[in-house]
């Protein structure tokens, strides 16, 4: 079950955290699944219950994205999937 959803800042892509222990990344206007490694190979060890995303810009002037989630013992952990592109 879906616990969470964030949206991008560029509103491209939903994040859904879900009491399964997973986090998908979902582009929004295919509504398809991305497939990413450090995303889908993540299991937390409790279930899911928030995420947020966050976008930051590194010194060469690209984007990064973070996706954080927290699980019901009161963990955070910080994602950062490799190949998205933000469009700021």
């Amino acid at each position: 079950m879906v616990k969470a959803i964030a949206i991008t800042p560029d509103g491209n892509y939903l994040v859904s955290a879900s009491s399964d222990r997973s986090v998908k990344i979902w582009h929004v206007s295919t509504d398809e699944e991305v497939t990413i490694e450090q995303i889908t190979s993540f299991r937390a060890e409790y279930p899911l219950t928030c995420c947020t995303v966050a976008s930051t810009v590194a010194s060469n002037g690209s984007e990064k994205l973070t996706v954080i989630v927290g699980d019901e013992s009161g963990q955070i952990r910080f994602l950062r999937p490799e190949g998205l592109e933000l469009l700021l």
